[in-house]
This record gives C-alpha cells, structure tokens and sequence, in this order.
C-alpha cells in the first residue's frame, strides 16, 4: 500500500521519512537528495537549473502540480487557474459571477494606465488595474486589462495567464522573480500551456 504524495510531504517536511513507496513516484529512499527535489519548499535553497533537472528525472506532471498547490498553499480558486495552465485545458470566458468579483476586488485602486478604445464603431475606456497585491487573485493576475463604457460601466475584460519574466526584478520582488523564472522553464516540460481570460468586450 503506497503512500499518498500528501502523507509523503508531510512526512518528508518533519524529518519522519524514512524510505517507501508514494503514487505516482515509485520507491523513494531518505536521503538529502530526496528532501531536495521532493519539495518546493526547498526552492531558494538550490539553483534554479538544479531544481528542473530533478523534477524532470523525478517528479511526474502530477506529482510537481501537487508539490506546487502543496508548497504555496494555493486556495480551490487559484488551484482551478493553474490547474487549466498546467494540463493545457485552454483559453477561459469567464462567468458574469466570476467577471463581477473581479470588479469588487478592484475596490478603490487607481489605474496604472488609460487609453480609449474602438471596439465595433464604439469607443470604450481600457484601465489597467494591477492586482499582484489582491490576497484571492495575486496568484492569478497582474496588470489586467479593464473594458469600461462612457457610464462607467464595466464591460469587458482581457488578460493572459503565464509566467512571463520581467526586466524590472523590483515588481514582483527577487524570490517571486526567480519563481516565475523557474515556472517559465517547468511548465513547457510538463507541457503546460499559457491561455487566454476573456469576458464581454474587449480589442
């Protein structure tokens, strides 16, 4: 009777692992190597090319999105983003519900940017919200592209999730430099893909 991956991590986490067999990853024996490759909580300790070469010889596309959820302590929402990134589900329309917590998670924050759009003969208002500091979507998106109408109301929605490297490490701050770094060379193996988030109207 193997171990669950979430027996293993436990285990694997307080120093209690003391060799056997986990789903979906054979027979792991104890050992410094073991603790290294197993877990993303030992991420900023190694280089970032040590940590995917382990994952490719040892950890299966379920097991790394696992250690991921795992390791983050992703909440179901952000778990149902990644999850449609990690197994290439492709792009997503959102729900009126899910378009309309978006907006009341925007709240009082101020845009980084404005510009008018056309859209078929008509001219719409795209705001540019950033929301890597929101707690239910920092995971999610970052600089989101907003659709507005001349009553300001809301109407359309665009963004793109990847892990897209930066220029400036100061945005995302080093540690979640390197993280999405590293993601952008993981996910590919695995055979992630980016996809769209569309709602309503939008160039």
């Amino acid at each position: 009777n193997p171990f669950t991956q979430e027996e293993y991590n436990s285990l694997n986490q307080t120093g209690e692992w003391t060799g056997g067999y986990v789903e979906a990853m054979g027979y792991v024996e104890m050992s410094i190597e073991t603790d290294a490759y197993s877990s993303f909580y030992c991420w900023p300790d190694m280089p970032i090319s040590l940590f995917i070469e382990l994952c490719k010889q040892y950890l299966t596309k379920d097991a790394v999105f696992n250690d991921i959820c795992y390791a983050f302590s992703l909440t179901q929402l952000v778990k149902d983003y990644f999850h449609r990134y990690w197994y290439a589900e492709g792009d997503k329309t959102l729900t009126s519900d899910e378009f309309n917590a978006i907006i009341s998670a925007i709240g009082n924050l101020s845009p980084t940017g404005t510009s008018n759009v056309t859209i078929n003969n008509k001219v719409y208002q795209c705001r540019q919200y950033n929301l890597s500091g929101n707690s239910t979507y920092k995971y999610i998106f970052g600089s989101t592209c907003f659709v507005y109408y001349y009553n300001n109301t809301p109407v359309g929605f665009k963004d793109d999730y990847d892990f897209n490297p930066l220029s400036d490490w100061t945005i995302r701050g080093i540690k979640g430099e390197l993280y999405t770094r590293a993601m952008d060379i993981l996910g590919p193996f695995y055979g992630a893909q980016n996809y769209h988030i569309r709602y309503g109207i939008y160039n």
